[in-house]
């Protein structure tokens, strides 16, 4: 002989109920309300932090190549020289996994 379970119990617009969390977002102002709900509502979220992340990791790569290269002595012309190409890596990044 089969067990049958009892139904579940059902909820005012005649759906089971499920254990789910509600939570409140709280902005400061309504320009970050616009901007987060923009971020979050299209396809561009992934592809800027991907941006930011190979950016990072350019950044640090640079470094340490002319860490080793100058010695512990870069010239002054290299730390804006690793932000172009640092940034220009992000944008490539980003504009790659946008597609």
């Amino acid at each position: 002989m089969v067990a049958v379970s009892p139904p579940l119990p059902m909820l005012a617009t005649g759906c089971a109920e499920m254990n789910q969390t509600q939570s409140i977002i709280v902005y400061r102002n309504p320009m970050e309300q616009a901007m987060w709900e923009g971020l979050m509502s299209s396809s561009s979220l992934i592809p800027i932090m991907l941006g930011l992340v190979a950016f990072m990791v350019a950044m640090l790569v640079i470094a340490r190549v002319s860490e080793r290269i100058y010695n512990y002595r870069q010239p002054n012309w290299m730390t804006p020289t690793m932000f172009v190409v640092s940034g220009a890596i992000g944008i490539i990044v980003a504009n790659f996994f946008w597609i």
